[in-house]
């Protein structure tokens, strides 16, 4: 989750440490908004966080899951709220990890050519083509493999490399966020 800014409680309330709070005013904008507040919260951490519970799922996927448990239905309009994106593009910012980012695109991509493969007939006359399909399928998938298995490596080396630490990576991206905003 989000560094030691935000937790959730046993009971799925959002906490904000107040000791940290100044450093995103974006979240404290949607979490205090009385049409957005904590469920809003949620639902950025649902779709976008690196670690949320529905990491596991293509993107797409992702937020519509979370706009319907959320919300109710897949499609809400306030999830397109200029406060709301703001918070999002500060959350993409604070976590960006290029290889995260490589094997995102390569699993929508996956996502997308096996939609295709499905829809492809099976024929006598097209069966060679299909195995040499089904082949170049099969690689694809172990290259995804590999570099979540690098993924995972990465990952566990950024946790090794925080421990300790007084400020979070989070944290530490946040505050270059803000110079970098203010032309420090």
């Amino acid at each position: 989750m989000f560094g030691t800014i935000i937790d959730i409680n046993p009971s799925g309330d959002i906490l904000l440490d107040k000791k940290f709070i100044h450093l995103i005013p974006e979240f404290q904008a949607v979490y205090k908004d009385p049409n957005l507040g904590g469920t809003m919260i949620k639902w950025i951490i649902c779709v976008y966080d690196y670690n949320g519970p529905l990491r596991h799922l293509p993107f797409d996927v992702r937020k519509e899951d979370a706009t319907l448990k959320f919300f109710g239905k897949k499609n809400y309009s306030r999830c397109t709220n200029e406060k709301v994106l703001k918070a999002v593009e500060l959350y993409k910012y604070v976590q960006y990890d290029p290889i995260r980012d490589q094997y995102e695109a390569l699993v929508q991509k996956n996502k997308e050519k096996i939609r295709i493969f499905e829809l492809i007939e099976v024929t006598e006359g097209n069966l060679n083509e299909m195995n040499i399909i089904e082949e170049k399928m099969l690689k694809s998938g172990e290259k995804l493999r590999a570099l979540k298995k690098e993924l995972d490596s990465h990952e566990e080396e950024k946790k090794m490399m925080g421990e300790g630490a007084e400020l979070s990576f989070i944290e530490e991206r946040l505050i270059k966020y803000r110079k970098e905003e203010i032309g420090e």
